[in-house]
């Protein structure tokens, strides 16, 4: 069995969002870590998601810079997702990692479903694909902050 570690919500410190493999802080998870780069002032601002182990340490929720990618909206242990977001302006983010640096158009937000605060993460899809009519939540990449 592999270990995980589970990040909490960023305003109960309690409902767990997500468990991530241990790997996903090392080499071998980097192609699915993402840093947030170009950042505008009329961005949409990401909350980061805590690991159980600072929890205790409670503060005011810090503004996310990190995310990591997962395959599927149904990875997460307590998400809520938004409806589709109508944005004709903006609704974009530029992630970058080892691998170079992507454009994504934002189509739904995450929060917690326990006390539904966020965001704490994206679900979009990379600007240029193919197929830009993305209204399904299943075909979208998905984004938690941390």
């Amino acid at each position: 069995m592999s270990s995980k570690t589970i990040y909490k919500c960023p305003f109960d410190y309690k409902t767990t969002i997500i468990q991530l493999p241990v790997d996903a802080d090392t080499e071998k998870g980097e192609k699915r870590r993402f840093n947030w780069v170009k950042k505008d002032a009329d961005e949409t601002r990401f909350v980061k998601c805590q690991p159980d182990t600072i929890v205790d340490a409670k503060g005011d929720a810090e503004e996310a810079h990190e995310f990591y990618q997962v395959d599927s909206f149904w990875d997460f242990d307590n998400v809520g997702v938004s409806r589709h977001a109508k944005t004709e302006d903006g609704g974009i983010i530029h992630l970058a990692n080892g691998q170079g640096t992507q454009t994504f158009k934002i189509c739904r937000y995450l929060t917690c479903g326990e006390c539904d605060k966020g965001a704490i993460g994206f679900g979009g899809y990379p600007i240029g694909d193919v197929d830009e009519n993305h209204q399904n939540a299943n075909d979208l990449s998905y984004f938690v902050s941390f």
